[in-house]
């Protein structure tokens, strides 16, 4: 009996160690990983390796933005510093500022985690990464962005599944001549929206009025914006990042030790400047949650159908990848994973941990995008190999 244990043992390993050998390195060392054989660029979405990607793009609202990714206490960059550009954004309050550079999706600053740097290990001629930090522009179009620092990153803090389109219309399209884009160049826009949306439930509570949209409003809303790219710009993946709990976020920030954020001048009473009735205490708090959270999962639900009526048109320069919002697993995280400013908006450790599992999910099959993140897989950014290939 021992011996055929011991047999069976021995064939599991062999079968364990027979798997393509995947080799791990932590975010700062991406160097580290092997260099990739030499393919033809890709001709067709499924084709698409993600060395291969020339362009990334963003569109989103302040989580894609980095608002209050880090704490404020450095200067505004040289290129920010302009009596333009400060008439772009809020005056006052130092701290209320976006840091674009560190962000999960375009983040380009040197330092930065996220999946534009993962991809431009790969590819040194990317284009689009966003840098620095400013003020927000207002949510309007009367008030731009600072291309020279938010580059294809057309998120903005407090928009919605409604503004979408406009970022990619005003914004993505006339921006991409400018980084110069060239013909048969492979573009990769993350899309991350939502929290707004559902935190609309504050606004209205059980009213019918002023309330957040439907799930099919919400997700009517997104797929405008996903065409728009897809008819306007050739060579394009889309990854759709779904919602993630608002409960979770609450129960992050009362661990230990508990987030407290910094507090605001008078114009700005009370914390969380979003989303306040997600942070009631007690019964009247929780039931507001659990509505939310159900909200988020309805939202999340019209996405998945989004998504599968886009891809089931099979054009052959275009995809759309849905990502999991549950690959966040925001109940094992410590609370330096949120901003310690608002105690809402992730800091720059969790951009890091978010940039990483992306990259990390990328080439993975939809049944495993899912898989939770640790908060060491920061530590654990995938090498690419030959075979890889971007999975919807």
């Amino acid at each position: 009996m021992r011996s055929l244990l011991l047999a069976s043992l021995a064939a599991a390993f062999s079968a364990i160690a027979a798997l393509p050998h995947q080799p791990e390195v932590r975010g700062e060392a991406l160097g580290d990983c092997p260099g990739l054989s030499a393919k033809p660029l890709a001709k067709k979405a499924e084709d698409l390796r993600p060395d291969e990607i020339s362009v990334v793009m963003a569109i989103g609202d302040s989580i894609t933005a980095g608002l209050f990714a880090r704490p404020a206490s450095d200067d505004l960059s040289p290129s920010m510093k302009s009596r333009e550009a400060d008439q772009h954004f809020f005056p006052g309050f130092k701290g209320f500022e976006e840091y674009r550079g560190v962000s999960f999706s375009t983040g380009g600053d040197a330092d930065a985690v996220t999946l534009a740097n993962n991809i431009r290990y790969y590819n040194p001629d990317l284009k689009g990464q966003s840098y620095g930090h400013h003020r927000p522009p207002v949510l309007s179009k009367a008030f731009g962005h600072t291309p020279a620092n938010d580059g294809l990153n057309a998120a903005k803090s407090g928009a919605k599944a409604k503004d979408l389109l406009s970022q990619v219309e005003d914004y993505i399209l006339p921006s991409l001549n400018e980084v110069g884009v060239e013909t048969g160049e492979w573009k990769l826009m993350t899309l991350s929206i939502g929290a707004n949306d559902v935190c609309d439930y504050c606004l209205a509570g059980n009213s019918t009025v002023g309330g957040p949209g439907s799930p099919e409003e919400f997700a009517d809303n997104v797929k405008k914006a996903i065409v728009a790219a897809r008819d306007n710009i050739r060579e394009v993946h889309v990854v759709v990042v779904g919602l993630f709990q608002v409960s979770s976020i609450y129960n992050l920030s009362r661990q230990q030790p508990p987030c407290t954020p910094l507090r605001l001048p008078p114009i700005f009473p009370t914390l969380p400047i979003e989303c306040q009735c997600a942070w009631a205490p007690g019964p009247l708090g929780d039931a507001s949650r659990k509505k939310m959270d159900a909200l988020g999962e309805e939202y999340n639900q019209a996405l998945q159908v989004v998504v599968a009526e886009l891809n089931a048109e099979n054009r052959g320069d275009f995809m759309v990848i849905w990502q999991p919002g549950t690959f966040l697993s925001l109940a094992d995280f410590p609370t330096i994973a949120l901003s310690p400013i608002d105690c809402f908006h992730p800091s720059r450790e969790a951009h890091r941990r978010i940039g990483a599992g992306l990259w990390n999910r990328l080439t993975l099959p939809q049944n495993e995008k899912a898989l939770p993140m640790t908060w060491d897989e920061v530590d654990h950014v995938r090498c690419l190999r030959d075979d890889d290939r971007i999975r919807n």
